[in-house]
């Protein structure tokens, strides 16, 4: 698996454009759809659009899916993902 980094603030063009091909190639994309790694294990946060918009022009399904985590792990990555 190869990640697709996304910048805050940069424009998301190319993101959208990397993670469209892949689908087109029959590949699955893990997302976060709440547009970050949550501060809470026990609540969800409103998800963004794009994640909705990406899955219909590249028809394909969403998986929703839990990730029981450890606060500590995710806040080892999370300035890899700033």
């Amino acid at each position: 698996a190869d990640p697709i980094l996304h910048r805050k603030g940069k424009s998301g063009k190319k993101t959208v454009i990397a993670i469209l091909s892949r689908l087109k190639e029959g590949r699955s994309v893990a997302m976060f759809p709440e547009g970050k790694i949550g501060d809470n294990s026990e609540t969800v946060s409103t998800f963004k659009t794009g994640v909705i918009m990406m899955a219909a022009a590249g028809n394909v399904p969403i998986i929703p899916m839990y990730i029981k985590k450890k606060r500590s792990f995710f806040d080892k990555i999370k300035d890899i993902f700033k």
